[in-house]
C-alpha cells in the first residue's frame, strides 16, 4: 500500500499546507490572532514572567544575541539534568548518569535540533530526563527555528530596521503552534497502540522460559514532537521501528504526514506575510519536486529489489517475495512503505527512519542520501527550510541579474506590506 500512503500524504499535505499557512500568517502578523481568547492569557503571564514588553521591537543583533543566549542556557540546563538524572527523581528505570561527554553530545544536539543520539534511550535516559530535558529541548529548537524564520520574512518584507521580538516569536510558536498539534498528534499516537504510560520496566516470560524486561515510557508525547517539530530524536533505541512507537501502518503514513505539513505550511506563511503568495506557491513546487524525487527513487528501489537474486535466495535472505527488499524493514510497513516513511522523513531533516539503511539497495540507499543532502530544503525543518531555500533564492536572483544587467530585486517590487511582531 506504499504507493497509495504516497498519494494519501501528497493530497493531505496540498490542501492542509495552505490552511495551516493561514493560520500562521494571522497568528504572526500583528494585532488580533487565532485563539486570542484561549492563547493570550497564557502568553501575557509568560510576559510578565519574563519580565518582556511584547510591544517591542529589536533589531537584527538584539533578536540573535537572545537566539544565542537562550540555546546556551538551555544546552546548560540539559547538560545538568542528563549528568544528574541517576539522583534525580522520575528514575524508575534507575538510569545512571550519562557521563560527561556523552551528556554534552546530547544536549548540543538536541537544543540544536540535530537530535543525535549516542545512546539507548529505553536504558540510558530517565523519564525525568526524556520528558523534562529532552522533549523539552525538541519543542524549544522547533519553537527557534520558527521565530528566526519569521525575523528572516521581516528582514524581507519589511521597511523597518527592526525585526520583531524573539520572545513574542518564540512563545507564539510554542503557546499557538507545537504544544496544542502535538497534543492531537499524541492522541492520534495512542490511539493506535503507541506506549503513553510512567510504568518504567515490565517483567515478561518468555517461549524459551526465560524473562523479559519489556519498556513502557511517554512514547507518544514523545514521538508527536519529534515529528512535528522535525527533531528526530527517539525514546526507543530502534527508533520508529519500534512496535510501542510506531505500531500500525497508519502511524507510519501519519508519522510521514506530521513531519511534512508544517514545513510546507511555513512557506506559504511566507507568502502571505510578503504578500507574495504566488512565489510561495513556486518555493512550495520545488521542494515539492525534490522532495518526490528522492522518495520516489527509494520507493521504487526497495520494491523492485535486486533482479540479479534468484527468488530462492531472495527469500531465504529475508525477503517475503522475490523481488521486494525486505532485508532490515518491518513486514507490517513493506518495502516501499519503509522507503516513504525512512526516506520521506529526511527531506525534513528529522531522519526518522523505520528501517536500517545499510539494508537498502544501492538505488534506495542513493535515494535516502539525496534526501540527507537536500534536506534542508525538500522542504527542509520548521523554519530552517524556509530560509535555506530563501538564501537559495536570494542567489539565483543575484546571478541573474549579473547576466541580464538589470539590479536584482527580491521579494519583488517594494509594494508588499511590512508586517509586525
Amino acid at each position: 500500500m506504499g504507493w497509495e500512503q504516497l498519494l494519501f500524504v501528497a493530497a493531505v499535505t496540498a490542501v492542509a499546507a495552505p490552511l495551516l499557512g493561514r493560520y500562521l500568517a494571522a497568528t504572526f502578523r500583528g494585532g488580533p490572532a487565532p485563539g486570542d481568547r484561549v492563547f493570550l492569557p497564557v502568553e501575557r503571564r509568560v510576559y510578565r514572567t519574563l519580565g518582556v514588553d511584547p510591544d517591542s521591537s529589536w533589531t537584527w543583533r538584539g533578536y540573535a544575541l537572545a537566539v544565542l543566549t537562550f540555546g546556551l542556557l538551555s544546552t546548560v540546563l540539559l547538560y545538568a539534568i542528563l549528568r544528574l538524572q541517576g539522583v534525580l527523581p522520575g528514575n524508575p528505570t534507575h538510569a545512571p548518569g550519562m557521563s560527561p561527554l556523552l551528556s554534552f553530545n546530547t544536549a548540543i544536539s538536541f537544543i540544536t535540533g540535530t537530535n543525535w543520539q549516542a545512546y539507548e534511550g529505553e536504558t540510558q535516559a530517565s523519564y525525568l530526563a526524556d520528558t523534562a530535558g529532552l522533549v523539552v529541548g525538541q519543542f524549544t529548537a522547533a519553537g527557534v527555528g520558527l521565530a528566526v524564520a519569521l525575523a528572516v520574512v521581516r528582514g524581507i518584507a519589511g521597511k523597518a530596521r527592526t525585526v520583531g521580538n524573539f520572545w513574542v516569536d518564540f512563545t507564539r510558536s510554542l503557546v499557538r503552534v507545537f504544544v496544542p498539534l502535538s497534543v492531537l498528534g499524541a492522541l492520534v499516537m495512542v490511539s493506535q497502540g503507541a506506549v503513553q504510560n510512567l510504568s518504567g520496566f515490565r517483567a515478561a516470560a518468555t517461549v524459551a522460559g526465560g524473562t523479559q524486561k519489556i519498556p513502557g515510557g511517554l512514547v507518544a508525547s514523545m514521538e508527536a514532537i519529534k515529528l512535528l517539530g522535525t527533531n528526530g530524536g527517539s525514546w526507543y533505541g530502534t527508533g520508529g521501528a519500534h512496535p510501542f512507537e510506531n505500531p500500525a501502518g497508519f502511524t507510519n503514513m501519519f508519522d510521514l504526514l506530521f513531519v511534512i505539513v508544517l514545513p510546507f505550511a511555513i512557506v506559504f506563511m511566507f507568502g502571505r506575510l510578503t504578500g507574495k503568495p504566488r512565489q510561495a506557491y513556486a518555493l512550495a513546487a520545488v521542494m515539492a519536486i525534490i522532495f518526490l524525487g528522492h522518495t520516489l527513487v527509494s520507493m521504487h528501489a526497495e520494491l523492485d529489489g535486486n533482479r540479479l537474486f534468484p527468488a530462492s535466495v531472495s527469500q531465504a535472505a529475508g525477503n517475503l517475495s522475490p523481488g521486494g527488499n525486505m532485508e532490515g524493514k518491518q513486514a507490517l510497513f513493506g518495502p516501499e512503505g519503509s522507503a516513504l516513511m525512512t526516506v520521506g522523513t529526511m527531506g525534513t531533516t528529522a531522519g526518522a527512519t523505520d528501517s536500517a539503511l545499510d539494508s537498502y539497495t544501492p538505488a534506495g540507499g542513493t535515494g535516502a542520501f539525496i534526501g540527507i543532502l537536500l534536506g534542508e530544503i525538500s522542504p527542509g525543518g520548521d523554519g530552517g527550510g524556509l530560509y535555506s531555500i530563501l538564501v537559495l533564492a536570494l542567489l539565483a536572483v543575484f546571478v541573474a541579474g549579473l547576466m541580464v544587467g538589470r539590479t536584482p530585486e527580491f521579494p519583488g517590487p517594494s509594494s508588499t506590506p511590512a508586517f509586525t511582531a
